[in-house]
């Protein structure tokens, strides 16, 4: 994280390639309340945590039909009324406009 640089840079995405992410300055301000860890990282989390928390919140709230990845989908449709195609594309990852183009609906 570099929070000076409001950014976040992810080293393992699914397409391969690292790349940096802007931070909105909400996210920063919660960034810099959380407490610091001695390893040095953010959250100490396994990468499926969230995941699973999000599936458990969901099936005692009686949803079947939403999955954790559907989040993706509403925030990009969501930023996609906001920014343009090639903001979008750096800040999701998507190298490939085709595959942009299933969550762009301008």
């Amino acid at each position: 994280m570099d929070l000076q640089g409001c950014t976040a840079h992810l080293p393992h995405t699914k397409n391969g390639h690292a790349r940096d992410v802007p931070l909105a300055s909400r996210a920063v301000s919660a960034l810099r309340a959380l407490p610091r860890r001695i390893d040095g990282q953010v959250f100490g989390l396994r990468p499926d945590s969230v995941t699973q928390a999000f599936e458990r919140a969901a099936v005692r709230a009686g949803i079947d039909d939403v999955r954790f990845h559907d989040l993706r989908h509403e925030a990009t449709s969501r930023l996609a009324d906001v920014l343009q195609m090639h903001e979008l594309a750096k800040v999701t990852g998507h190298r490939d406009p085709r595959m942009l183009m299933r969550y762009y609906h301008p």
